[in-house]
């Protein structure tokens, strides 16, 4: 399948520079995993991570001025993103 049975690690690092800005090692996972996409903000790095058998990936939250040691996991299952826009919608949304 490809995925690891390793702890999942973040590191960010600044662009210019190279410099460590933070490294966090995620919750050990249950099954072989692998990280599908990551997403970062000015104050957050959002990883989506996809285990064996599942049908969904989990998205988890890392705060970065917390230096990783803030992380919330989405309590429902999807690829998630941050928003670089406010969406145009047409009237109320509701889940499920």
């Amino acid at each position: 399948t490809g995925g690891f049975y390793a702890i999942p690690e973040v590191e960010l690092r600044d662009v210019a520079t190279g410099d460590l800005v933070m490294s966090v090692t995620l919750p050990e996972l249950p099954a072989p995993a692998f990280i599908e996409s990551l997403d970062v903000s000015a104050t957050h790095v959002l990883v989506n991570i996809v285990e064996e058998g599942s049908v969904y990936p989990s998205a988890t939250v890392i705060d970065i001025a917390s230096g990783g040691l803030v992380v919330q996991q989405a309590s429902v299952g999807g690829v998630a993103r941050f928003l670089r826009s406010i969406p145009d919608l047409d009237g109320v949304i509701a889940w499920p």
